[in-house]
């Protein structure tokens, strides 16, 4: 794999998304085609990282797990990423909805 700055592939990822809800073209093509809709968008992704878009709904979920940290982590740094990770996806979800929990998910907070 590649060594790169991840940072501008995750600023390029949360603009997409941003794109992706409210111009339904755009939608499509980052799951159609993740690599060249973010190329579109001015983010460069190296020719050896594989990206993949897939889409939450009201009856599909999607788990992601991140890449396992190469140094060890204490529990306590592992419960702060994770914890950090999961409330950003709430979050996400819950600037979608207007706070609603319309998407399926309830709006009930930890519950996994």
């Amino acid at each position: 794999m590649s060594q790169f700055d991840s940072s501008e592939l995750h600023r390029g990822y949360a603009e997409a998304i941003r794109k992706a809800w409210t111009d339904p073209a755009f939608r499509e093509k980052l799951l159609a085609d993740p690599r060249g809709a973010l190329l579109a968008e001015g983010v460069q992704v190296p020719a050896d990282i594989v990206i993949k878009a897939v889409e939450n709904t009201r009856d599909v979920i999607n788990i992601v797990l991140p890449a396992k940290p190469s140094d060890a982590l204490s529990d306590e740094a592992l419960a702060a990423v994770s914890a950090g990770l999961f409330r950003i996806g709430m979050c996400i979800k819950c600037s979608s909805t207007g706070g609603s929990g319309s998407s399926g998910g309830g709006g009930g907070g930890g519950k996994v």
